[in-house]
């Protein structure tokens, strides 16, 4: 499912406003704006300082966005990382 830049951008906005993410960082390694393009998907990363945005979207014929990942840093999990037992909860 392809969803529009302007949808993705609005969702992204409401899940972490500006204010949650902290200041665009613009320096190296990984600088904010940076587009990679591997055949027909661009990835376009946004680097803050509380949160890194990636948007994978589609080119061509048929353009959008196919998905977002957003990476929160300097959080760790409650439960101090450990791992759920796999038979616990079988698939």
């Amino acid at each position: 499912m392809l969803i529009s830049d302007k949808l993705a951008n609005d969702i992204s906005d409401e899940l972490v406003p500006l204010a949650a993410r902290g200041h665009e960082l613009h320096d190296a390694p990984d600088p904010s704006g940076t587009v990679v393009t591997v055949g027909s998907t661009d990835t376009t990363l946004y680097n803050y300082e509380n949160i890194q945005i990636t948007f994978a979207t589609l080119t061509g014929q048929r353009p959008g966005v196919i998905a977002v990942i957003m990476s929160w840093k300097n959080r760790t999990c409650r439960n101090d990382g450990n791992v759920l037992p796999l038979e616990k909860y079988p698939r």
